[in-house]
Protein backbone atom coordinates (compact mmCIF):
# COMPACT_ATOMS: atom_id res chain seq x y z
CA UNK A 1 0.00 0.00 0.00
CA UNK A 2 1.40 3.68 -1.18
CA UNK A 3 -0.25 6.30 0.52
CA UNK A 4 0.85 10.01 -0.54
CA UNK A 5 1.24 11.35 2.71
CA UNK A 6 3.66 14.40 3.32
CA UNK A 7 6.89 13.73 5.05
CA UNK A 8 5.65 15.57 8.69
CA UNK A 9 2.32 13.92 8.59
CA UNK A 10 4.41 10.75 7.87
CA UNK A 11 6.28 11.32 10.89
CA UNK A 12 3.70 12.28 13.10
CA UNK A 13 2.09 9.16 12.60
CA UNK A 14 5.28 7.24 12.87
CA UNK A 15 5.65 9.33 16.40
CA UNK A 16 2.32 8.57 17.58
CA UNK A 17 2.21 5.19 16.55
CA UNK A 18 6.11 4.40 18.79
CA UNK A 19 4.34 5.95 21.70
CA UNK A 20 1.08 3.75 21.75
CA UNK A 21 3.51 0.97 20.70
CA UNK A 22 5.87 1.39 23.87
CA UNK A 23 3.03 2.02 25.91
CA UNK A 24 0.97 -1.44 24.62
CA UNK A 25 4.30 -3.14 25.33
CA UNK A 26 4.60 -2.10 28.35
CA UNK A 27 1.17 -2.72 29.63
CA UNK A 28 1.09 -6.01 28.23
CA UNK A 29 4.71 -7.04 29.86
CA UNK A 30 3.79 -5.88 33.33
CA UNK A 31 -0.30 -7.66 33.09
CA UNK A 32 -0.92 -10.05 35.47
CA UNK A 33 -3.27 -12.90 34.89
CA UNK A 34 -6.65 -11.91 36.59
CA UNK A 35 -5.58 -8.94 36.63
CA UNK A 36 -8.87 -6.30 35.52
CA UNK A 37 -8.01 -3.60 33.18
CA UNK A 38 -8.47 -0.53 35.43
CA UNK A 39 -7.25 -2.63 38.52
CA UNK A 40 -5.82 -0.44 41.31
CA UNK A 41 -2.27 -1.94 40.89
CA UNK A 42 -1.98 0.05 37.57
CA UNK A 43 -3.08 3.47 37.96
CA UNK A 44 0.57 4.38 37.70
CA UNK A 45 0.66 3.19 34.18
CA UNK A 46 -3.13 5.12 33.46
CA UNK A 47 -1.43 8.36 34.77
CA UNK A 48 1.50 7.70 32.65
CA UNK A 49 -0.15 7.07 29.43
CA UNK A 50 -2.53 10.18 30.11
CA UNK A 51 0.74 12.20 30.29
CA UNK A 52 2.01 10.94 27.03
CA UNK A 53 -1.07 10.94 25.30
CA UNK A 54 -1.39 14.99 26.34
CA UNK A 55 2.28 15.34 25.11
CA UNK A 56 1.74 13.93 22.15
CA UNK A 57 -1.44 15.80 21.30
CA UNK A 58 1.03 18.96 22.37
CA UNK A 59 3.19 17.73 19.58
CA UNK A 60 1.14 16.75 17.12
CA UNK A 61 -1.72 19.76 17.44
CA UNK A 62 -0.02 22.89 18.66
CA UNK A 63 2.03 24.17 15.46
CA UNK A 64 5.03 26.11 16.96
CA UNK A 65 5.58 22.85 18.60
CA UNK A 66 5.43 20.76 15.68
CA UNK A 67 7.46 22.65 14.26
CA UNK A 68 10.30 21.74 16.78
CA UNK A 69 9.92 17.99 15.98
CA UNK A 70 9.26 18.88 12.02
CA UNK A 71 5.85 17.40 12.03
CA UNK A 72 2.28 18.33 10.87
CA UNK A 73 -0.92 17.47 12.31
CA UNK A 74 -2.08 14.43 10.62
CA UNK A 75 -5.09 13.28 8.97
CA UNK A 76 -7.85 12.83 11.93
CA UNK A 77 -8.72 8.95 9.69
CA UNK A 78 -5.31 8.14 9.88
CA UNK A 79 -3.98 8.04 13.44
CA UNK A 80 -6.61 5.35 14.29
CA UNK A 81 -4.99 3.42 11.37
CA UNK A 82 -1.35 4.33 12.98
CA UNK A 83 -2.42 3.38 16.60
CA UNK A 84 -3.93 0.20 15.37
CA UNK A 85 -0.83 -1.01 13.89
CA UNK A 86 0.65 0.13 17.36
CA UNK A 87 -1.55 -2.24 18.88
CA UNK A 88 -0.79 -4.90 16.78
CA UNK A 89 2.96 -4.60 16.79
CA UNK A 90 3.09 -4.85 20.17
CA UNK A 91 0.36 -6.53 21.76
CA UNK A 92 0.46 -9.63 19.98
CA UNK A 93 3.10 -9.99 23.00
CA UNK A 94 0.59 -9.91 25.55
CA UNK A 95 -1.40 -12.73 23.30
CA UNK A 96 1.03 -14.49 23.62
CA UNK A 97 2.27 -14.17 27.10
CA UNK A 98 -0.98 -15.03 27.75
CA UNK A 99 -1.01 -18.39 25.97
CA UNK A 100 1.90 -19.37 27.56
CA UNK A 101 4.41 -19.59 24.24
CA UNK A 102 6.02 -16.53 25.96
CA UNK A 103 7.61 -16.89 29.47
CA UNK A 104 8.26 -13.76 31.69
CA UNK A 105 11.72 -13.63 33.02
Amino acid sequence: MHLELPTGEARALAFAALIAANLVLAFADSAEPGTALFDRRRMVFWAITVVATVVVCIVLYIPAVARMFYLSAPDPLALPAALAVALLTAGWFGLARRAGSVRHR
